[in-house]
């Protein structure tokens, strides 16, 4: 690039940016008289300035900030991150800049290697094998919560690694989930439910078992009904999703101790199997001591 010399837009003849990423002191008339302004570093590695205004006023400002509206204009909408091409934090010229989103800088970071991710992340408690293998199950029909129980994990983990919001990098071979849509009920059918919901004693899983739905797809509908008022509020606001609490986890404990079968005590609680599998694994009520079983 042909060297040149160009104001910083709001700085207009007081100060400029060149193409070796220089800011310079332009306040003199006399060209004779300008000079680089003094640089140090700030702790994350980038070149700073101060800056002052007709007032006496300083300022810092980062360098490559500076150059980039000088030689680039001022940021689009929504675009306020200065990209480094190369990621060479101390190079601030022209070339090597570029306005872009917080997003793009991310990935920047991750291409170049300067941004751990996967296995390689400090917090990381999944492998990439062990993504694959959550993904290719989940597409062969299991559930989360069943994945969740089976590797000991958080159901948090195993949903953002399902769908995408972490791990992203990976390839698993199949598509991310889809959300799970309500099965399509019949007018009488949709009549029944909302009689159904306004028994508090009933709670979501079991609804949802009786017309043959999940307990999120009759909360969303439960939602719906509320919000185009056909239903009450206290509809939603007051029920609970299922229907264990504090005392019934020494007895589930116990009987887990002595051997039954998930299946059977759920259905004893009108719970699901992986409810059962979530508190015999300390994923739910972990609470609770020990010493308070039966």
């Amino acid at each position: 690039m042909t060297y040149e010399r160009r104001s910083i837009p709001g700085w207009e003849n007081q100060y400029a940016a060149d193409t070796e990423g220089r800011i310079w002191d332009v306040h003199s008339v006399s060209v004779e008289e300008h000079h680089p302004l003094g640089v140090w570093t700030h702790k994350k590695g980038y070149p700073l300035v101060k800056l002052f205004t007709e007032e006496g006023v300083g300022k810092r400002y980062t360098v490559h900030k500076l150059v980039c509206r000088a030689f680039h204009g001022e940021p689009p909408q929504g675009m306020r991150v200065v990209r480094h091409q190369h990621d060479q934090r101390q190079n601030s010229r022209p070339e090597n800049l570029s306005w872009g989103t917080y997003s793009d800088n991310a990935k920047d970071a991750y291409r170049n290697g300067r941004m751990p991710r996967g296995e390689d992340h400090f917090n990381a408690v999944l492998t990439e094998v062990l993504v694959i293998a959550l993904r290719q199950a989940h597409f062969a029909g299991k559930t989360q919560t069943e994945l969740s129980v089976e590797h000991g994990l958080d159901m948090i983990t195993v949903f953002q690694a399902l769908h995408g919001v972490t791990w992203a990098h990976v390839d698993a071979g199949v598509p991310y989930p889809t959300k799970r849509a309500m099965k399509r009920l019949s007018g009488e059918e949709q009549n029944q439910l909302r009689i159904a919901l306004q028994d508090m004693s009933l709670s979501y899983t079991t609804l949802g078992r009786r017309f043959g739905n999940s307990n999120a797809a009759v909360y969303w509908f439960a939602k719906k009904e509320v919000r185009e008022g056909r239903l009450p509020a206290f509809i939603v606001v007051g029920r609970v999703w299922k229907k264990l609490g504090p005392s019934d986890i020494p007895i589930i404990r116990c009987r887990l101790a002595y051997g039954e079968k998930y299946p059977a005590i759920a259905k004893d609680y009108n719970v699901t199997p992986e409810d059962i599998g979530m508190i015999a694994h300390k994923k739910t009520w972990a609470h609770i001591p020990e010493e308070d079983q039966p």
